[in-house]
């Protein structure tokens, strides 16, 4: 039987806590975006940590990319 492998989503609010938060952002915004965005859009995660770093809240930052790159986040599994 493989190992189980529990994998953590990324949250906004964890991101300053991470150990690298570069690959932190970059994990947040491929679950918030999708892997073809980030692909397309390489700047996207930097714009979340300088969001980050700027203190804003999770929905500026959203509305920060969306100004910037006319890209929303996916659709959550629990918003459908």
């Amino acid at each position: 039987m493989p190992d189980l492998i529990l994998i953590k989503r990324m949250k906004y609010n964890d991101i300053a806590q991470a150990n690298d938060i570069h690959e932190a952002c970059r994990l947040y915004a491929v679950e918030v975006y999708g892997q073809e965005v980030i692909n397309a859009f390489p700047p996207i995660p930097s714009m979340v940590l300088d969001c980050i770093l700027a203190g804003c809240p999770e929905a500026q930052t959203h509305l920060e990319v969306y100004i910037d790159y006319r890209v929303k986040p996916l659709p959550r599994a629990n918003d459908q």
